[in-house]
């Protein structure tokens, strides 16, 4: 009996030290993108155990619950960067759509439709420029992807040369009238 007590007692104590190991990793973890850790969360001098060797259920709990509102925290402001800048992309694509449209109605000499779609385009193009200015890149920088650079350049590149069109559309306007 002494032998089974002291496998059991070994048992216990395997599986109250990888409690403590996973606990220790649950405090060790950190927030991105200003998000506060779980240390932060739990405060100074937080701890999950009783004394040297006895654990405190409701203190472990207690960090169980501040690591799931970390990973809520983060959830949420992942899905916000990346929505925003899903969207900010989506309406560059629409904004080049339109410019190339818009292109194409100019070749086949079509001067009434070239402004409004210039007008169109560009304000596309801005609209896209600021979501992916605004969205942030915390967490898509984290993930190893760039910024929204490139996409910003060529969302002002379109908002300039649909500006241009609409111009110019005026002009081919005043050219046919002639």
């Amino acid at each position: 009996q002494l032998a089974e007590g002291e496998a059991q007692l070994k048992v216990f104590e395997d599986g109250r030290d990888q409690i403590i190991a996973g606990l220790e990793q649950v405090l060790a973890t950190e927030g991105q993108g200003g998000i506060a850790s779980v240390a932060e969360r739990l405060g100074e001098g937080f701890s999950f155990m009783k004394n040297e060797t006895d654990l405190d259920i409701d203190k472990g709990l207690e960090a169980l619950q501040a690591a799931l509102a970390l990973s809520a925290d983060t959830t949420e402001a992942v899905t916000k960067e990346l929505t925003g800048r899903a969207t900010g992309s989506i309406i560059a694509v629409v904004a080049g759509i339109i410019g190339a449209i818009t292109g194409i109605l100019g070749a086949a000499n079509k001067p009434k439709v070239l402004m409004p779609l210039g007008i169109v385009s560009c304000i596309c193009a801005i609209v896209g420029m600021v979501l992916l200015l605004t969205c942030g890149s915390t967490f898509a920088g984290i993930a190893g992807q760039g910024g929204a650079g490139l996409g910003v350049i060529g969302q002002l590149a379109q908002a300039v040369l649909s500006v241009l069109l609409a111009g110019s559309s005026k002009k081919a306007k005043e050219a046919v009238a002639k």
